[in-house]
């Protein structure tokens, strides 16, 4: 049984949740910080005597309404965080993911992914899902800023890099229609 370290109710502990082997991230998107609903994420460890808290995680420049852990993906010694509502230049609700790797038993920000022409409301990182070293990431925009349809981006690593590989978008794309809010992925594809 894992436990919310601050012990809120109202954080929804355990509502975003990821595992890998044994390795788990529960992302907390309501929990106040330096703002209302900036958010965290935990990382939970499987030791011996049970499930163990390990680090929690948040970026140094958090700020109220990110709803950081909003989306999760794991996979090793990486953890992908989603602050899916996170201001970018002025823009509202653009979004980023954020990227950990797990260095000497601690968990450092290692790169942070945001889209290349931002627009406000787009909810870039709504969703998320890996498959090695594929990321794929749903941009499901708001209906409160706009009414263009959702898409799908794949970013690939290459050389530590995350590239940005294609762009996903429905046969019939229509206002509002949530597409990229809900990801899944396995295999090779």
């Amino acid at each position: 049984r894992l436990v919310n370290p601050n012990g809120r109710a109202l954080d929804l502990f355990g509502l975003i949740v990821a595992i890998h082997g044994d390795c788990a991230v529960i992302g907390v998107p309501f929990e106040d910080g330096p703002g209302s609903e900036s958010g965290a994420a935990y990382v939970f460890r499987r030791q011996p005597l049970g499930w163990m808290l390990e680090q929690r995680l948040a970026p140094s420049d958090l700020r109220g309404d990110d709803r950081f852990g909003s989306a999760l993906a794991i996979d090793g010694e990486r953890v992908f965080v989603s602050a899916f509502q996170r201001d970018i230049g002025g823009l509202r609700d653009v979004g980023a993911v954020l990227v950990f790797r797990r260095r000497n038993d601690e968990w450092l920000e290692d790169t942070r992914l945001s889209p290349a022409s931002p627009l406000e409301g787009d909810k870039f990182g709504a969703s998320l899902s890996l498959n090695a070293d594929e990321l794929i990431m749903g941009v499901a925009p708001s209906a409160v800023y706009s009414d263009r349809p959702g898409f799908v981006l794949v970013f690939r690593n290459i050389q530590s890099t995350w590239i940005e590989e294609a762009r996903l978008t429905a046969s019939d794309p229509t206002s509002y229609d949530g597409f990229g809010g809900t990801l899944a992925s396995g295999g090779a594809w």
